[in-house]
């Protein structure tokens, strides 16, 4: 899902650099480019509180941890008695 709304957002810009023709008036063109400056300066990440980014580094991170884990549990139940 996460994944969707990032494709979404530089589909966005892909838009906009299409509505910038030049039978559009000038105003309309300059507001264009001026978000379309910021949007490239400023990419959309989604961010839980700031503290890290939403996407697939985090949801990898999580299997890798749940997996290391499980891993040391198996052996640690494997020890005879």
């Amino acid at each position: 899902m996460l994944y969707l709304i990032s494709l979404h957002a530089t589909d966005t810009g892909d838009i906009l650099c299409e509505l910038y023709e030049p039978s559009t008036s000038n105003e309309f063109r300059t507001e264009i480019r001026d978000f379309t400056i910021q949007f490239i300066q400023n990419p959309l990440t989604l961010t839980c509180c700031g503290i890290f980014d939403l996407d697939y580094t985090l949801l990898r991170s999580v299997i890798g941890t749940i997996i290391t884990y499980l891993v040391i549990l198996i052996q640690i139940g494997n020890i005879p008695q």
